[in-house]
This record gives C-alpha cells, structure tokens and sequence, in this order.
C-alpha cells in the first residue's frame, strides 16, 4: 500500500498529495459558496460584497468553473482530492493526466447530454452549449427530431458514467456490487 521508495520521494510525494487536498478543497468550497452575484468570468465588478468563502479569488474559480463547464463540474475538485489522497498515501497512481482531461470531457459530454435533451435542472455551462449549437448548425433534423436527441442523450450519459468510473479506478466489480445492493434493497 504505501510505496515511498526513499525519504526524499516519501517528503515529495506527502507534500504534492498535500498541495492537491489544498487546492482541491479550494475549489470545492469556493464550488459551493458560489454566487452569481459574485464578481466572476466577464463581470469584474469591485465594489459588490463577495459572498465566497475565499473572496475575489474564490469568487473567480468558481465562477469560471460554472460557467465555462457548468454545474457538474464538481466532478474536478473531487478527483483533484482523490489524486492527492492517492499521493500522499503513496498508491501507485496511473494516467493522473489522462483521467484528468478525461474528466473535464466527461463534464462536457454529460452537460450536452442534458442540452440536447432539454432538461434545465443544471446550469451546463458554456463549452457544451458551444458543441450543441454546433451540432444544432451541422444536423438541423436533430432540434426536432425526439428520437435521436433521445438516442444521442442516452449515449452520452452512459459514456459518462463509465469514463468516471475508469477516471476513479473503479472497476465492474465496484458496478456488480452496487447494482446488487441497489436492487436488493428496493
């Protein structure tokens, strides 16, 4: 479990897992403080009193969080946490990178899942709003045609769900397991 190797990388790989907790809970609690009224991306007014928890930079995270990739971008912050955990225990850790942007794609893929379907539960930000318009533009049949939107949702939601699965090292197992619960106490 704990594989360190000497003192020096023991120090090193302690104080990154550290940093990563840090900034992880940065961005999360800046994530749940977060206001509109707040100044943020595009509206950089001074004289508002800020209502995040860390501020004007607090302020500035998460507003660019929000709305640049939308309300489900909680996932980040999570995964940040869950790599530094991971660091600082010494866990072998593999395609931290990889995931990451895997994890900002996932983001994507599910906020356009919820764009394409309709749905305004969540605030989905503006990268996926971007790839919607562009869909919208490139296959015209799809603002009115029900079924594929439909199909198109179910896809994304899917890819989503089994990209955080592989991004949290969670395994079919872990799936097998929790269905087996969900369903035997229902």
């Amino acid at each position: 479990m704990f594989n360190y190797g000497s003192f020096k990388l023991f120090l090193f790989k302690v104080s990154i897992g550290a940093l990563f907790v840090l900034f992880s809970s940065f961005l999360l609690l800046s994530f749940i403080s977060y206001s509109p009224n707040d100044p943020g991306f595009g509206k950089f007014n001074l004289n508002v009193k800020i209502e995040n928890y860390f501020g004007f930079f607090g302020a500035i995270a998460s507003s660019f969080m929000v709305v640049v990739l939308g309300t489900s971008s909680v996932v980040i912050p999570l995964y940040i946490f869950y790599v530094g955990i991971f660091f600082a225990l010494g866990k072998k850790t593999r395609f931290i990178f990889t995931k990451f942007f895997l994890i900002i794609l996932t983001v994507v893929i599910f906020n356009f899942s919820i764009n394409i379907q309709g749905i305004a539960v969540l605030q989905t930000g503006l990268l996926s709003k971007i790839i919607l318009d562009i869909s919208y533009f490139y296959f015209p049949f799809l603002e009115i045609a029900f079924l594929y939107r439909l199909l198109i949702g179910i896809f994304g939601f899917i890819i989503s769900f089994f990209s955080l699965m592989f991004s949290f090292s969670l395994g079919l197992g872990f799936l097998k397991n929790f269905l087996f619960n969900f369903f035997y106490f229902v």
